[in-house]
């Protein structure tokens, strides 16, 4: 009697490496494809993202005229915070959905916070609340954190390689290494750190436990000026401070469009940027704009032609005019430093 599995075969070598070539070859054909959907879709988030930023501004607007103010005040860093009110939906309105794919967004209430360090009652300095001040500071997602953790030897067995943005960037760490100013120390990275959440508007700045044998403040600013928020944080664990009305946003206001009416849709209201304001007018008193043109605006002066970071959706930016709608803009077709774009298009007059 013929056993009737006895013709059965499997697929033989050949085969097999003809079928992974074909599914090679699908996903090579499929994964631009996809990654073009994902990017259009984050190019319409974004658009929308704008739209309601215009419907609130025109609100604002109008509000204020009816209650007889002038204008919509001083535009600046605590834009997000004044549009909110008049935002029905969440804060991440303020952040291009692409931002933490293809670029950064600015920590825009953190640009003035440190932590200063007194080695016995010696001030050593001051370390910015920023991964790039220096290369004792270390930046964690969550993610990282937690794995951080688990690493031997309190930090000194994990490899860091940089900040890895995970699915939730609202929340974040700073490590701090205390040696800095001694030009060394043990690298742990375990000394002083900080939690830091935000909601897209408000950031809450939370001490977590740290083995410092030195003394440590959080300060608003350095020198005389300064604003000690909590003193000697190693035996503050837990204690948090709240930072309101700025936060993380990846959308950049028009430093003079308080003097521009809704309806002029050749003016710029905001548009898809790394930082929180452009000082992109001739007419900005802030003294900041030279410095904005050269470092926001084109980071890499070594490389002209390079992509900017905030151009995210097809090399191009966002752009919301002051009559509620958003433009794809080459960056170079509005760049400010060009005196004609200037006028037509950041200038209130």
């Amino acid at each position: 009697m013929t056993n009737k599995n006895s013709d059965k075969r499997g697929f033989t070598l050949a085969e097999m490496l003809v079928v992974i070539a074909v599914i090679g070859l699908l996903v090579a054909i499929l994964a631009p494809v996809l990654d073009s959907a994902l990017s259009y879709e984050r190019y319409v988030a974004c658009k929308s993202n704008l739209e309601k930023l215009g419907q609130a501004y025109a609100t604002m607007y109008s509000t204020r005229r009816m209650n007889k103010l002038t204008g919509i005040g001083s535009l600046g860093s605590g834009w997000p915070k004044m549009f909110q009110p008049y935002l029905s939906s969440s804060a991440s309105v303020v952040c291009c959905p692409a931002s933490g794919v293809e670029g950064g967004m600015e920590q825009a209430s953190l640009d003035q916070y440190y932590n200063e360090v007194y080695i016995g009652n010696n001030y050593q300095g001051a370390m910015a609340l920023s991964e790039s001040d220096s290369p004792f500071v270390w930046k964690l997602s969550q993610t990282q954190f937690n794995v951080f953790l688990n690493a031997p030897g309190h930090g000194k067995g994990y490899n860091y390689t940089g900040y890895q943005p995970d699915s939730n960037p609202s929340v974040y760490y700073y490590m701090l290494e205390d040696n800095a100013w001694r030009g060394g120390g043990d690298m742990d990275f375990w000394d002083v750190n900080y939690k830091i959440e935000t909601d897209g508007i408000n950031v809450v700045i939370t001490v977590t436990p740290g083995y410092t044998g030195y003394t440590h403040n959080l300060t608003q600013g350095t020198g005389p000026g300064k604003k000690i928020l909590i003193a000697d944080t190693k035996r503050k664990h837990g204690q948090t401070v709240e930072i309101p009305g700025k936060g993380i946003a990846s959308y950049g206001i028009n430093t003079v469009a308080d003097q521009i009416e809704p309806g002029d849709g050749d003016k710029i209201l905001l548009m898809d940027y790394d930082y929180i304001t452009v000082a992109g007018s001739q007419y900005d008193e802030t003294g900041d704009r030279a410095n904005q043109l050269n470092e926001r605006w084109r980071p890499d002066p070594n490389d002209p032609t390079g992509p900017l970071k905030f151009a995210r959706h097809m090399r191009k930016a966002n752009v919301l005019f002051t009559n509620g709608t958003v433009r794809l803009m080459n960056p170079d077709d509005i760049h400010p430093e060009n005196p004609e774009n200037c006028t037509k298009y950041w200038d209130p007059r």
